[in-house]
Formats: C-alpha cells, structure tokens, sequence
C-alpha cells in the first residue's frame, strides 16, 4: 500500500518513478511494473500479471510473452510489437503504452480501451484497462 501512495504522489507531482522503484512493490502477479495517469488523470496500474501463454493471461507478463516474445499457445493470431511497429525492447513497449493512454478511452463491456497510431504506422496501439484501474492487455492491432 505504501507503494501506490508513493506511485499516486509522483503522478500528482508530475514526477516519474523508476521502474525498478515500481517493481519492488507488491509481490507475485500483483507486483506493480508501471503506474500512469491517463488523459483524464485517472492512475492505471501496469501489474506483472500472468503470462503462461493461454488464455486467462494479463498484465506485463502476458504483454511481454504474446505481444513483444510472441510466445502463445492457444491458436489464432500473434500480433507482436516488433512486427507490426518495430518495438522489441521492454521500454519501448511501455513508453508507447503512456503514450497510448494518453488518449481519450472508449468504454466496452466495462473495460477502458485506448488507441494511439504512432504516426507513419499502419497498426494502432490498443491498450485495455479494466474497472479496477489495471492494465488487461496492450497490443499493436490494424
């Protein structure tokens, strides 16, 4: 808890934590990786998550395994940041997910969806949040 005070102070400040800061808290897939602030101000919280590579995934491990390693085992289509936007670093990825938020959300199904088209690129960055402030998925889509 003392760590998403720390996160929500930064973020009114203006200040950015370092992510390393940021991984210290928490534990296990509920171990914040990121906080941002979204173009309304509202906190969205990138947590480790689960990535195990099926269905069920969420947070930065299932980001990092489907959308940046490409690692899936369920069928159907792999979209990875480096394909489709030639991100293949960790940073990369989620500064472009900050960047994405930014954006004004689109409600579905209770969940926030942002999208944000790098300029030059054929894909979209699609970010989802769920109710609860935390990132679901994000992922580079036509």
């Amino acid at each position: 808890m003392r760590m998403h005070l720390r996160a929500l102070l930064a973020l009114l400040l203006g200040l950015t934590l370092s992510t390393s800061a940021l991984a210290r808290s928490g534990s296990g897939s509920h171990r914040v990786i990121r906080t941002y602030a979204d173009g309304r101000g509202q906190t969205v919280l990138l947590y480790a998550g689960r990535g195990t590579g099926h269905r069920g995934d969420w947070g930065w491990l299932h980001i990092k395994g489907k959308h940046i390693d490409g690692i899936w085992y369920d069928g159907g289509r792999v979209t990875t940041f480096g394909q489709a936007l030639g991100m293949r670093d960790d940073v990369q990825v989620q500064e472009c997910i900050g960047t994405a938020l930014r954006q004004t959300p689109v409600y579905d199904r209770g969940r926030r969806q942002y999208r944000w088209r790098p300029a030059g690129a054929s894909y979209q960055v699609l970010v989802v949040v769920g109710a609860d402030g935390s990132i679901i998925t994000a992922y580079p889509k036509r």
